[in-house]
């Protein structure tokens, strides 16, 4: 399908297959490089499967749903549908203001 893969983030990379968000390739990709996708490891599931099915590939809408979001932190889940599973968040806590006149903030962001 005109994919190759590459270990190196060379110039011409345009997506992050992301197993696990703690690493340096994708910190270094969420904050230098804008101009590649982070993708969920369900995606490549995804593709295959239609590709094995035979069945009209929408790389755009597929792209859509796989890409992570800003904050999400897996991408390791195969399941082949990105609405039957999952990915997990980031969970913020904010704790330690000294002025009593703000109320303690403590968020968990799930969209």
């Amino acid at each position: 399908m005109g994919g190759t893969h590459k270990y190196d983030l060379t110039p011409d990379v345009t997506h992050l297959i992301v197993g696990d968000y703690n690493t340096a390739k994708y910190r270094h990709v969420a904050k230098e490089r804008p101009d590649i996708k982070p993708m969920a490891a369900g995606w490549v599931h995804a593709v295959r499967k239609l590709w094995v099915e035979d069945r009209e590939i929408d790389f755009a809408a597929l792209e859509d749903s796989w890409t992570l979001k800003t904050f999400e932190v897996g991408g390791s889940d195969p399941a082949l549908d990105p609405s039957d599973c999952e990915r997990p968040k980031l969970i913020c806590c904010l704790t330690g203001f000294e002025d009593s006149r703000l109320p303690p903030l403590a968020c968990v962001l799930t969209d």
